[in-house]
């Protein structure tokens, strides 16, 4: 190249830049810098979205801008974008950001994100040149050891905390947590001493909280935990917290309030559509509340919490091939656990496979003391025809929860299937008289005494069980049945009536109806109830396929 030319292209050159540094100030592009302390301005004010796109419009035009991610992370992070976060603070981290800085955040995100392993290979990036940013980062470490089991190196990684900052308080707090695995009031001492130096720690209100519940103090630890919500409003933690006492305490209004606040702060997270799944699910909105776990496995397929959830709706749903699939991914991943065994063992039972079912809950049959477990097996074994083995199982389970109805009705009915008929009934009157809500062992009870044509027994138990449920059809149902079999035809036709008033679509009632006019050979009017039920229930099958088998009787064509 000429000498001469060099000028020339050096004017070629500067004038371009003028063109697009005047082009850039008509458009209104302004630089990275006006964009880094605007964006810092809008933090300032609490105004994040403003923030977020200052900073964005900064990255477009300088996408290593360490200091921009750094800021983009931090704003994330303090809008529970936790993924977001852990993205951006990655990205600053690789373009040289401080690390004092940068590893702290991206622990505690990593953490929030449950990925205990991610938090433990990063930490292999330590130590930090500053203490204060050491004891944090550390910190962050052993709660992911305590929350992996490993209560040692926990205890160790935060004695290495300590010697880095003694009054750093999260790290004070963190190895009371791990005390509370072995000592509870030593752990109870800890917190209590913190708080009187530190009133307002979350860290430590948060910990004395988890302590109240551990001990079954709800009122109690749903006190402390609105003392951190008040301190730190966008602990969404906390507020998942409040919505499981809530549950627990069977304050629905408290509950709806507090996910709410939950949902606003963190709409996305696996947690919070959980959470929803959990309150619809106690109102017996099962539907929804499966369609809320499932967003929420679809966020966090390894979210266990959500999966025992999922596995107990689709049971309940009688999704019987997705609760078993559920329910084997539990035991899978949390074979410890007897809630996978649980429903595995509940969903084979209504699977009608009762040898599959024992098989499912026999591996931790005699590693726990689950009346649960042992009732499963009571009702397989006798499903496959062994009452004394059904018996044994039943009877385990009764002294583990001697209060528990359906225990004892199982007990009952193992021992009348073993010819044991008066235990058998007296154990069904106790059954009766435990839970009010529960009407299996009311229906036991009055079929047995039918079955030994104790009739007035059977109408007097028919009547205990209409005082539990006036506004059931099953007991005017029932008392329908006995009266049929007693011989009273009109009394019988009379109370299925009255069954049928209360719920015009209760099939069971209509069939009775139907087989008293078949009896009488009036196939016309036993039609005629089949049709009423489908006019109220139009998908109710077994009227369907009753009316169906009906009209085939009465040799109907192949298309009626």
């Amino acid at each position: 190249m000429s000498k001469k030319r060099i000028p020339s292209i050096l004017s070629r050159t500067l004038a371009a830049s003028l063109v697009a540094t005047a082009f850039a100030a008509c458009s209104g592009t302004e630089t990275p810098q006006a964009l880094l302390a605007k964006a810092e301005s809008a933090v300032q004010t609490n105004d994040l979205k403003a923030a977020e796109i200052h900073l964005k419009n900064l990255l477009q035009q300088q996408d290593d801008n360490a200091q921009a991610r750094f800021m983009l992370a931090e704003l994330y992070r303090q809008v529970n974008d936790v993924r977001s976060a852990e993205k951006e603070y990655r990205r600053a981290r690789e373009l040289n950001y401080d690390r004092n800085k940068v590893v702290p955040p991206l622990l505690e995100v990593k953490l929030r994100l449950g990925d205990l392993a991610g938090v433990i290979e990063e930490s292999r990036n330590l130590p930090l040149s500053d203490a204060d940013a050491q004891a944090r980062a550390l910190t962050v470490v052993g709660l992911a050891q305590l929350r992996q089991g490993k209560a040692d190196a926990a205890r160790k990684t935060l004695a290495d905390a300590l010697a880095a900052k003694p009054d750093y308080v999260p790290a004070q707090v963190a190895a009371a947590a791990v005390t509370a695995r072995s000592d509870r009031p030593a752990a109870r001492r800890a917190v209590d001493q913190i708080l009187a130096r530190q009133p307002d720690s979350v860290e430590a209100l948060s910990l004395k909280a988890d302590l109240e519940l551990a001990d079954g103090k709800l009122k109690e630890g749903r006190e402390l935990l609105r003392k951190v919500t008040g301190a730190s409003p966008f602990d969404i933690e906390a507020l998942a917290k409040l919505v499981t006492i809530d549950l627990d305490l069977q304050d629905l209004d408290a509950a709806k309030t507090d996910h709410e606040a939950l949902r606003k702060l963190a709409p996305g997270s696996p947690v919070t559509h959980y959470l929803r799944a959990s309150l619809e699910a106690r109102q017996n909105n099962l539907s929804v509340a499966r369609e809320a776990v499932q967003e929420a496995l679809r966020l966090a397929p390894d979210y266990l919490p959500a999966v025992a959830l999922a596995a107990g709706l689709n049971l309940s749903l009688n999704s019987l091939e997705q609760a078993e699939r559920h329910a084997r991914t539990l035991i899978e991943r949390s074979p410890n656990s007897p809630q996978g065994y649980r429903v595995l063992g509940a969903t084979y039972l209504k699977m009608n496979a009762p040898d599959r079912a024992l098989e499912a809950v026999r591996p931790v049959l005699n590693r726990d003391s689950d009346a649960t477990l042992l009732a499963i097996a009571g009702e397989a074994a006798l499903k496959m025809n062994d009452p004394s083995a059904a018996a044994g199982y039943f009877d385990r389970a009764a002294k583990l929860n001697p209060k528990d109805a359906r225990t004892k009705t199982g007990l009952a009915l193992s021992h009348l299937a073993s010819g044991d008929a008066s235990r058998g009934v007296s154990e069904l009157e106790e059954a009766v008289q435990l839970d009010s809500g529960n009407m299996q062992a009311d229906v036991a009870l009055i079929m047995t005494h039918v079955r030994e044509r104790k009739f007035d027994a059977a109408l007097t138990a028919v009547d205990r069980m209409e005082k539990k449920a006036p506004k059931s059809p099953l007991p005017a149902t029932l008392r329908g049945a006995v009266l049929s079999a007693k011989g009273d035809s009109k009394g019988a036709r009379a109370a299925l009536a009255r069954a049928l008033e209360l719920d015009p679509a209760f099939f069971p009632a209509a069939s009775s109806l139907a087989s008293l006019d078949l009896r009488e050979n009036r196939p016309n009017d036993a039609r005629k109830h089949f049709e009423a039920v489908l006019a109220k229930d139009p998908k109710n099958s077994q009227a369907a396929v009753a009316l169906a088998t009906l009209s085939a009787r009465s040799g109907a064509s192949r298309d009626q």
